[in-house]
C-alpha cells in the first residue's frame, strides 16, 4: 500500500486533484450570482416599467408631405435641424423591492436649434406642399418615461404638443406637434424644446443635427461614453455622487480569482508541511478548501444587505479567523496557525485592491504575483525535494 507519509509526490497529485475539484466547485457559485444577477436585472425591468426604461432621445425631424407631379400620391420629406445643442441636468436616485435595487434617473432636457427650409425648397417648390402638410416629430423610446409636460416653442410662439408622432419611418414613438404656420415657413424655423424625462440604465442621444452639440451633468461618478461619438470634454468629480458599485459584478470579478486562492493557500500549508516537518492528512486540505469556497457564497449573501466593501470584510475576516484556528489546531502550533493566518490576510488585502481597480488591475496583479513567486524560489531554494519526506520517517 502506498503511503502518503512517505510519498511528496504522490501527496502533491492528490492536492492537486482536491484543488481541481474545488475550483469546479465555484463554478456553482458562479451559477448562484448568475442567477442572482438576472433576478436583479428582472427587478429592474420591472421598475423600468413604471418608471421608464433606457432612453434613446431624437430629435426634432421636421416631416413636410408634399403630392408628386399627377398630384396622386403623397410623399414625405424628413428635414433635419441645421443646428441643435442639447442641455441636460440628470439626477441618479437609489429604488429598492425587497433586498434588489436599481438606479433610475430623472431630470430636464432642452433642445434649442433651428431648420432650414431654404435647401429644401431648392428641391421641393412651395407649389408642392399640401396645406398644413408640416409637422415636428420628437423621438423617445419610452414615453412613460415624460415626467413633466413639454413646452415646444417655434419661433418663439408655444405649440400644441400631442402623443405619438406623424409617419414613423425614422422614429418609432414619442410625441409631435403640427405648427400653425399657414404654408409660410420662411428660410429658417427657430425651436425650442423643453421637457422632464425619467428612466434608468442609459440615456441615449441620437445627432440629427448637422451640428449637434451635447451638455449633460449628472450625480454619476463613473459614466460610459458609448457609440459613434465621443465626448470632446468631460469631467468628474467626487462631491455628492451615487456609489456604483454592482456588488454582483465583484462577486462575479472575485470568484474568477478562486484557482488562484485556492493554490496559492494549498502551497503555503505544503511549504510548512515542509519546512517545519509536519503533516497535514489531504482531509484537511479538503475542509480548508472547502472554506476558501463558503468565502465567495457568504460575500455574495452579506453583499445583498450591506455595501460591497462590508461584506468583503466581514467574509474575509471570519474565514480568515476559522481557518488559522483549525490551522492552529491540526499543526500543534499556535505559531503556524498565526503564520498562516498573516498569509491569508495578505491574500485577501491584495485580492481587495485589485478588485478595486479598474485599468491597471492586471499590471498590478501580474507584478505582485511574480514577487511573490520569486519569494517562494527563495524560500524553498534549499530543501531536498527528494529526502524531504524520507527524513521526516527516519526521525531526523
Amino acid at each position: 500500500m502506498i503511503n502518503l507519509k512517505s510519498s511528496a509526490g504522490l501527496k502533491l497529485i492528490v492536492i492537486f486533484a482536491i484543488g481541481f475539484f474545488l475550483w469546479i466547485g465555484t463554478f456553482f457559485v458562479g451559477a448562484i450570482i448568475n442567477e442572482r444577477l438576472e433576478r436583479s436585472r428582472e427587478v429592474s425591468r420591472e421598475i423600468g416599467e413604471k418608471w421608464g426604461g433606457g432612453q434613446t432621445v431624437t430629435g426634432p425631424v421636421i416631416t413636410v408631405s408634399y403630392l408628386t407631379g399627377d398630384e396622386t400620391r403623397v410623399r414625405y420629406v424628413h428635414l433635419l435641424p441645421d443646428s441643435i445643442r442639447i442641455t441636460a441636468d440628470m439626477s441618479p436616485e437609489i429604488r429598492k423591492r425587497s433586498i434588489y435595487s436599481t438606479v433610475l434617473y430623472s431630470g430636464n432636457l432642452r433642445f434649442v436649434g433651428s431648420f432650414d427650409f431654404a435647401s429644401l425648397r431648392q428641391v421641393y417648390p412651395d407649389e408642392d406642399w399640401q396645406h398644413g402638410s408640416v409637422v415636428l416629430n420628437f423621438g423617445l423610446t419610452d414615453i412613460i418615461g415624460l415626467s413633466e409636460g413639454i413646452s415646444l416653442k417655434l419661433n418663439g410662439e408655444q405649440q400644441e404638443v400631442f402623443s405619438g408622432v406623424i409617419n414613423s419611418d425614422i422614429l418609432p414613438g414619442g410625441f409631435h406637434s403640427r405648427p400653425d404656420t399657414d404654408g409660410d415657413h420662411g428660410d429658417r424655423i427657430d425651436f425650442d424644446i423643453e421637457f422632464g424625462l425619467q428612466g434608468n440604465r442609459n440615456l441615449s442621444f441620437i445627432p440629427t443635427g448637422k451640428i449637434t452639440e451635447v451638455d449633460l451633468s449628472a450625480g454619476w461618478p463613473n459614466p460610459s461614453f458609448q457609440g459613434a461619438f465621443l465626448p470632446r470634454q468631460s469631467e468628474v468629480t467626487a462631491e455628492d455622487l451615487i456609489s456604483t458599485v454592482d456588488h454582483y459584478q465583484k462577486s462575479e470579478r472575485t470568484v474568477k480569482y478562486a484557482l488562484m486562492f485556492i493554490g496559492l493557500t494549498f502551497i503555503g500549508f505544503f511549504l510548512v508541511e515542509v519546512m517545519n516537518r509536519v503533516q497535514l492528512h489531504p482531509i484537511n486540505y479538503l475542509l480548508i478548501g472547502l472554506n476558501l469556497i463558503l468565502f465567495y457564497v457568504l460575500l455574495l449573501a452579506i453583499s445583498e444587505h450591506l455595501t460591497f466593501n462590508s461584506a468583503y470584510i466581514i467574509a474575509s475576516v471570519s474565514l480568515v479567523a476559522l481557518i488559522s484556528v483549525y490551522a492552529s489546531a491540526v499543526l500543534k502550533s499556535l505559531k503556524l496557525g498565526t503564520m498562516m493566518a498573516g498569509v491569508l490576510l495578505f491574500l485577501y488585502t491584495f485580492l481587495f485592491v485589485i478588485l478595486q481597480l479598474e485599468d491597471y488591475a492586471l499590471l498590478v496583479g501580474s507584478l505582485a504575483l511574480f514577487i511573490l513567486l520569486a519569494v517562494i524560489m527563495i524560500l524553498t531554494r534549499h530543501i531536498d525535494w527528494y529526502t524531504v519526506f524520507e527524513k521526516k520517517e527516519s526521525g531526523e
